[in-house]
């Protein structure tokens, strides 16, 4: 963490906002990753209608989630 502070100061803080639109270059904000999640999720339900299913993640996905399902704002700490 401390490397990355350090050799990449604004995009650190920028990172670590509350702003769900931010994107590290080449990367994905946590809107567009919520957005692929709950696509993917969706569509596992609809092929699977009345299954049980397991869906796994990391904890950066699951924690998305869960704060778009409860609606906790983004930047609360789970």
């Amino acid at each position: 963490r401390q490397q990355c502070r350090d050799k990449y100061p604004e995009e650190y803080k920028l990172y670590h906002s509350p702003d769900i639109d931010y994107a590290m270059p080449e990367g994905e904000s946590v809107r567009q990753q919520l957005e692929r999640l709950v696509e993917c999720l969706e569509e596992l339900a609809d092929k699977h209608g009345g299954e049980r299913l397991v869906a796994v993640s990391h904890g950066g996905s699951i924690g998305t989630f869960l704060r778009h399902v409860l609606g906790i704002p983004h930047d609360t700490p789970l």
